[in-house]
């Protein structure tokens, strides 16, 4: 079992414009289960996209997403 926990662009120590609800969720949450996967600590099991408030937002906008190796298994 391992626990990652994703910020979103523009917000904390995360670089770039913040635009809430617009532009990069998506596609930022793809890129960060594609990492997961790719990772040898991954073991290529499940991955589960969670939160609440916004970042319930950005796991259902990831898990919405066009199938493949960047959408969550739950």
């Amino acid at each position: 079992f391992a626990a990652l926990a994703q910020d979103v662009r523009g917000r904390h120590g995360s670089p770039g414009p913040w635009h809430p609800y617009r532009d990069h969720e998506e596609s930022d949450g793809a890129a960060t289960v594609a990492w997961v996967r790719d990772q040898a600590w991954s073991g290529g099991g499940p991955v589960v996209a969670v939160g609440s408030s916004y970042a319930a937002h950005c796991a259902l906008v990831t898990a919405l997403g066009p199938p493949g190796d960047g959408r969550p298994d739950a």
